[in-house]
């Protein structure tokens, strides 16, 4: 399994490196488009860069602690979709995406992006 703290050097795919870049690394990247210090925004992503995420079990826990009935998650751009939308085609992204939905939640961990909606 590839670990997504690793270098990005050791990831063989130029999709994958610019993910973890994006990822692991955005406080790099964000400092150098905005001046601002990498541990400045570091710490403004404290959850993702000081505990390294959190999981679905401790939303869940958390929201109905609160109050919230129902929790749902969405999963959301999966890794690399862009350069296939581009490359490819979009309906080609979508049968992508499509493939991935079917298989989940091994694939899971391929989405960047995830939306929390929580029902009172």
């Amino acid at each position: 399994m590839f670990k997504i703290d690793a270098d990005v050097e050791a990831a063989k795919s130029a999709i994958v490196q610019r993910e973890i870049e994006n990822t692991v690394h955005n406080d790099r990247l964000l400092a150098k488009q905005t001046g601002l210090d990498p541990k400045v925004i570091a710490k403004a992503e404290s959850t993702k860069s000081m505990r390294n995420g959190f999981s679905r079990g401790e939303v869940q826990e958390l929201a109905s602690s609160i109050g919230f009935k129902k929790v749902e998650f969405e999963l959301d751009w999966f890794m690399g979709q862009g350069k296939i939308m581009h490359d490819a085609s979009f309906q080609a992204a979508e049968t992508v995406e499509s493939y991935l939905r079917q298989i989940a939640p091994a694939s899971d961990h391929l989405f960047k992006y995830l939306r929390i909606i929580l029902t009172k």
